[in-house]
């Protein structure tokens, strides 16, 4: 039996700032003995694949969030139907 506390890290898909953020948080849980799980998406799943390549992962749908260069408030709202979808679906799996 797994006597590990196990957490779930799921950083956001916008960049790769988020995921980046989670690489020494991760890396400080599994020092503290976690098992850490990872679900993302897009460029922020490879990136810790590459980080963390003995770790299990969930894909999730892409979000794919852009930001036009003259107006970048305008694009998450207009995106709010899109990411409803996804996040109703995701509430499903979980």
């Amino acid at each position: 039996m797994n006597s590990k506390k196990r957490i779930l890290v799921a950083p956001l898909d916008w960049g790769l700032g988020h995921a980046s953020r989670c690489i020494p948080i991760a890396k400080t849980l599994e020092k503290e003995d976690f098992e850490v799980i990872f679900a993302a998406s897009g460029r922020p799943l490879k990136l810790l694949i590459q980080e963390f390549p003995k770790n299990d992962f969930i894909k999730l749908e892409d979000y794919n969030i852009s930001y036009p260069k003259n107006y970048p408030q305008v694009e998450p709202q207009r995106r709010c139907p899109d990411i409803t979808k996804i996040k109703n679906k995701r509430d499903k799996f979980c």
